[in-house]
């Protein structure tokens, strides 16, 4: 399939089923290789006091090459508007499998840049 660069792969992490977010993204790094798109993890958190623990998330995601997309405010407004901006091809979120899944360094960088947790505490949430 041809690159796209306007389309993208997103994976909603919540954080309360780390399970399920390792398959999310399992399959949703799957279908970004099949589909030669980027992919992004998708996090919101209420408040900018939550970005902190936010940090080793971003690097292990890091280490594999998938950015991590910090929204911050009401999660159903915040991720929405970024579906809408960003139509992407395919969502992930929550899904429960029992198979194994090991997740690689991801091959397609996003396009563009995206602030990292550490620039949003500094600048109290105002580089988003």
């Amino acid at each position: 399939m041809s690159n796209q660069k306007t389309q993208s792969i997103l994976c909603i992490l919540d954080g309360a089923t780390p399970r399920a977010d390792d398959y999310a993204l399992f399959y949703a790094q799957k279908t970004s290789i099949e589909h030669d798109i980027p992919l992004a993890a998708v996090v919101c958190v209420s408040t900018i006091d939550d970005l902190q623990k936010l940090i080793p998330l971003e690097l292990s995601l890091a280490r594999i090459n998938i950015p991590l997309l910090t929204l911050i405010g009401e999660p159903e407004p915040r991720i929405a508007a970024t579906v809408y901006h960003l139509k992407p091809l395919k969502i992930f979120y929550q899904l429960n499998q029992q198979s194994s899944s090991t997740l690689i360094k991801h091959p397609i960088p996003w396009p563009g840049s995206i602030a990292s947790v550490q620039e949003l505490i500094d600048s109290k949430g105002l580089a988003c």
